[in-house]
C-alpha cells in the first residue's frame, strides 16, 4: 500500500488494476479531445475581437531591437531620463515629455552625455504643465478643442549642462514614410535596467497632424520610452539639424500596431510660449509697423498667426540677425534675415531684431 498527502493528512491509496487502467486513458483523451474543441472555438472569437488602443504608460510589447546611442550626438544630448519615463529638452531650462507620464516637482532628471544614465550629469523638476483640458488623472489626453495632447512642460529648477543640446522644434510637419529615430530610456522588459538610452529607426505613417498626433509604422516601445522623442533629420534655412516631431504616447492599433506620439508641431504655439526667456539670446520687436531691407536667410509661411513663433525660428538658426512678419488671409509670412542694412516703416509689417 502506497501512502498520499491530502490537505496535511495521511490517506491510504491503492494503485488501480488493469481494467481501471483502460478506463482512466479513454476518460483522458476524450477530456483531451474536447478540450481542444473548446480553444478552437474561443480561439475564433477573440481574433474577431477588435483590438484595443495600448497606452505605453499601462502596458506595453517589450522593445529588444535598437542599439545604445552613441556618444557625443547632439539627439543624444538633447535626451534626458525621468523617473520610469524619457523627455527631451527644448530650452536651457526647458523640458517636455507624455502627460501621462505624471511629472512632479522635486522629481529628478538624468542628462546624457552618452548612452548611460546620468552621463551629462541630474537636475530635477521646478513645476509642470499641461494643455488646457488635458487631465493625466482622468487618462483625457485631448485639450480644449478637442485635438490629442498627450504632452507635458517641464521648467528645470536650474540651467541645462553645458553638455547638454536643447533640441530643434520643427516650423512644419514632413508627411508620411519619412525616416526618423525613436529614442528612449525604458528597461525593455528588464533587458535595460540601468537606463541606457536605445534608439532605432522608424518611419511616419501619418500624412497629417490636423488631429493633434501622427502615427509611425513601428510599434515596440516600453514603459520607460513614454515621452521619448522622434527625430527627423530636417533642413531650416540651410541648416541640417534633427527636429523633435513628436513625444511617445504609446502603442495603438491602426490596420497595424503603430506607435503613436504628440506632435510637437501642432502644439507649438502652447509649447513656445511656456519656454524660459533667455535673456542673452532674444527678439526684441520695433514698435510700429517696420520692415528689414538687408539679404535674406530663409521666407517661410506659419499656420500659427502667432509672431513669436516666426521668432522662434530666428532664434532656432545660429545665422539669423532679425525676422520682418507679417499676417497674412492664409499662413502668416515670416522672413529670417541673414543682414540688415536698413530698417524703415512699411506698412502691414512687423521687424524684431536678434540680441545675443
Amino acid at each position: 500500500m502506497v501512502q498520499s498527502l491530502h490537505k496535511g493528512a495521511l490517506i491510504p491509496w491503492n494503485p488501480p488494476n488493469d481494467q481501471q487502467r483502460k478506463e482512466l486513458i479513454m476518460k483522458t483523451v476524450t477530456s483531451a479531445i474536447g478540450a481542444v474543441a473548446i480553444a478552437f472555438s474561443f480561439g475564433a472569437c477573440i481574433v474577431d475581437e477588435e483590438p484595443v488602443e495600448e497606452e505605453v504608460g499601462v502596458s506595453s510589447q517589450p522593445l529588444e531591437s535598437g542599439w545604445a546611442v552613441p556618444s557625443g550626438e547632439d539627439w543624444v544630448r538633447s535626451t534626458v531620463g525621468l523617473p520610469g519615463c524619457t523627455g527631451v529638452i527644448i530650452g536651457k531650462r526647458d523640458v517636455i515629455t507624455a502627460a501621462h507620464c505624471k511629472p512632479r516637482t522635486g522629481h529628478w532628471v538624468n542628462f546624457y552625455a552618452g548612452a548611460s544614465a546620468g552621463s551629462g550629469g541630474a537636475g530635477s523638476v521646478a513645476w509642470v504643465m499641461v494643455p488646457p483640458g488635458v487631465d493625466a488623472e482622468d487618462e483625457d489626453y485631448t485639450d480644449y478643442r478637442g485635438k490629442f495632447a498627450d504632452i507635458a512642460y517641464i521648467r528645470l529648477s536650474a540651467d541645462i549642462p553645458s553638455s547638454s543640446r536643447i533640441a530643434r522644434l520643427p516650423m512644419s510637419y514632413p508627411g508620411n514614410n519619412r525616416f526618423g529615430y525613436r529614442v528612449g530610456t525604458g528597461s525593455h522588459g528588464m533587458h535595460n535596467p540601468t537606463g541606457i538610452m536605445h534608439y532605432d529607426t522608424g518611419r511616419t505613417y501619418s500624412s497629417h497632424i490636423n488631429d493633434g498626433h501622427f502615427l509611425i509604422n513601428e510599434s515596440d516601445s516600453n514603459k520607460g520610452d513614454s515621452g521619448g522623442p522622434f527625430y527627423i533629420w530636417s533642413n531650416q534655412g540651410g541648416q541640417w539639424r534633427h527636429e523633435v516631431q513628436g513625444v511617445l504616447f504609446g502603442s495603438v492599433y491602426e490596420w497595424a500596431w503603430r506607435n503613436k506620439y504628440t506632435s510637437t508641431r501642432h502644439h507649438l504655439s502652447w509649447i513656445n510660449a511656456l519656454i524660459r526667456t533667455d535673456w542673452s539670446d532674444y527678439m526684441a520687436w520695433r514698435t510700429g509697423s517696420k520692415r528689414h531691407f538687408g539679404s535674406r536667410l530663409q521666407l517661410m509661411y506659419l499656420p500659427d498667426e502667432n509672431r513669436s513663433i516666426c521668432a522662434l525660428a530666428c532664434k532656432q538658426h545660429p545665422q539669423c540677425v532679425g525676422v520682418n512678419y507679417r499676417r497674412r488671409s492664409g499662413n502668416d509670412m515670416c522672413e529670417l534675415m541673414r543682414t540688415i542694412t536698413l530698417t524703415g516703416t512699411y506698412n502691414g509689417y512687423w521687424a524684431a531684431d536678434r540680441r545675443n
